[in-house]
């Protein structure tokens, strides 16, 4: 469901301090978000096309054990959260994981990310999660502190690794 709330955001636009006020809504995703998620996610540091970002999104959108949710303004999308649900061989139950979170520079601080959070905690929960893990790279020590002030405890490290050809 859909919620809008009003916020002061205080930014730099051309140089200059500005305070201005906002409605922000958070939504569930639709395929037309895919260009302004696009830019969210490059900014993040995942450079997409808009054309990568569609085809994505419309694997992801039906996919029953996926949501996604977007913070918009004025018709812009700034923020977007996404994560599963799925059983893991280390816990009983289901278990929710963020596997993406951003919301855009000049509307960070607001509140907007912790908005985000809360509708994929309560959708985690609606769907049978009974815990939510969030994976966050070792250089974003921003995020991490605001994942911690979302509640959520350090427990690990994560490695990664590219696959080739199985054969």
């Amino acid at each position: 469901a859909a919620a809008a709330e009003t916020r002061t955001l205080g930014g730099l636009i051309n140089g200059q301090f500005c305070m201005s006020v906002v409605s922000v809504e958070i939504r569930t995703a639709r395929l037309g978000d895919a260009e302004q998620v696009c830019g969210l996610m490059t900014e993040l540091g995942y450079p997409t096309t808009a054309e990568s970002m569609a085809d994505r999104l419309a694997g992801i959108l039906g996919e029953p054990d996926c949501a996604t949710f977007v913070a918009e303004t004025d018709g812009t999308v700034v923020g977007i959260a996404g994560a599963t649900v799925s059983r893991h061989y280390e816990k009983d139950g289901l278990i929710s994981e963020l596997v993406v979170l951003v919301v855009a520079s000049a509307f960070r601080k607001a509140g907007i990310g912790a908005r985000l959070v809360h509708a994929v905690e309560r959708w985690a929960a609606a769907n049978g999660a009974r815990s939510m893990l969030v994976t966050s790279g070792l250089p974003r020590e921003d995020a991490h502190r605001f994942y911690e002030g979302c509640g959520y405890v350090r427990t690990g490290f994560r490695f990664s690794k590219l696959l080739g050809d199985a054969g």
